[in-house]
């Protein structure tokens, strides 16, 4: 992989490469002080991985990162700053798919590098992972949305009144926690909890995120497959959570399993608008689902929404349960994970969700090998 960090602060640079010693045997390593300079390494290496400073003479990482975005679309680009400013953190996040705070811990650029040898490991074809590079915002449903900048607009609104809207979206929901857990708001913990970003954050912010940089793009009129999906999204949500909670499951498994159930169907959002996508919209969101649509759109992308949607994740910095409950809904048995996990509760509510009758598609050969058998009865009962 070949790497590229720029930043005008020489000690900087040199605590980098001090960091990542012991893997420049599997990786080119280049480090630039003047951000004027950068063009010259893009016109000479391809990079998988550029790391740029936010505030630099000459040129901001803002601009830096928007010159790589034209010229590298599948470059994986993280933002590096010292500051807690939430404009810039909207303005970055215009260029920027991860960020990084300053003063950093090694395990944090370790982390990130770990992040991209995963990100470069998924199975997509190069031309997915330039939409995907490019890809600012998934679209929101206009509904919601115009419930939520009502909202944010009442005299009367709460922190538990927005999460509520905003969870029920999957757009919205990949967005906003993306810039909550950015290094612009000094949060040291990974939040995947709705309310509690709201909370961290504060309404007037996130009317400022959501409503003054229109963060989401225009509204269009939704399709009725697209609404019929934002209704799925919110009731796997929800039984995945419900399931999870059968299993005694932690805080951090409930909120995963309840995320990655809104979250699952988000590669299907970024299918739909591809040429391909289009031109066999009714089959694609009418006709098929599980396996057989994965196959469809196999054959038609290179690779299936599944992983499609995980890809955009993981690049967007949420958290490798949800991620791997994204990328494996349909197919568990692929996880090498051989316990309850945020991926069980969302294949068994996917499935429950879209059983016509008794019959049902759940892999029950992976929740023998998870020790998990018995609970389906339980389960079951819970999706009626």
């Amino acid at each position: 992989m070949n790497i590229l960090f720029i930043d005008d602060e020489p000690a900087i640079l040199r605590s980098i490469k001090r960091t990542l010693r012991g893997s420049l045997s599997k990786h080119h390593l280049d480090l630039v002080e003047n951000p004027q300079e950068v063009n010259e390494y893009l016109q000479r290496t391809h990079y998988e991985l550029i790391v740029s400073d936010m505030r630099m003479p000459g040129k901001s990482g803002c601009h830096v990162l928007a010159e790589v975005e034209a010229q590298s679309p599948d470059t994986i680009r993280a933002i590096l700053s010292g500051y807690s400013d939430e404009a810039q953190a909207v303005k970055a996040a215009q260029h920027a798919h991860l960020f990084l705070s300053k003063p950093f811990e090694p395990t944090a650029i370790v982390d990130l590098i770990q992040r991209a040898e995963k990100l470069l490991a998924m199975p997509l074809t190069d031309q997915l992972r330039r939409v995907l590079g490019n890809l600012k915002a998934l679209a929101p449903a206009p509904k919601l949305f115009q419930t939520l900048t009502d909202t944010l607009n009442s005299n009367t609104k709460t922190a538990t009144d927005i999460a509520n809207i905003i969870k029920q979206d999957m757009a919205m929901t990949t967005k906003l926690l993306q810039l909550t857990n950015s290094a612009f708001f000094g949060i040291s913990q990974p939040v995947t909890d709705l309310e509690r970003a709201v909370t961290l954050l504060g309404t007037e912010i996130i009317k400022g995120l959501i409503l003054h940089y229109e963060l989401f793009g225009k509204q269009q009129a939704s399709k009725p497959w697209q609404e019929a999906l934002y209704r799925e999204s919110q009731h796997t949500a929800r039984l995945a959570k419900s399931i999870a909670s059968s299993q005694k499951g932690d805080r951090s498994l409930l909120e995963s399993a309840f995320l990655a159930g809104l979250l699952h169907d988000t590669g299907r959002l970024v299918l739909s608008a591809l040429p391909e996508g289009i031109e066999h919209q009714d089959e694609l969101f009418a006709a098929l689902w599980g396996k057989e649509l994965c196959e469809k759109e196999m054959q038609l992308f290179g690779a299936h929404h599944g992983w499609v949607g995980a890809y955009l994740l993981r690049l967007w910095g949420f958290s490798d349960p949800v991620v791997e409950a994204v990328a494996l809904h349909h197919h568990p048995s692929e996880s090498g994970n051989r316990g309850f996990t945020a991926l069980t509760a969302v294949h068994v509510a996917d499935c429950l969700l879209h059983q016509a009758d008794e019959t049902t598609a759940v892999d029950e050969t992976y929740l023998v090998s998870i020790g998990c058998a018995e609970s389906l009865t339980e389960w079951r009962r819970l999706a009626q």
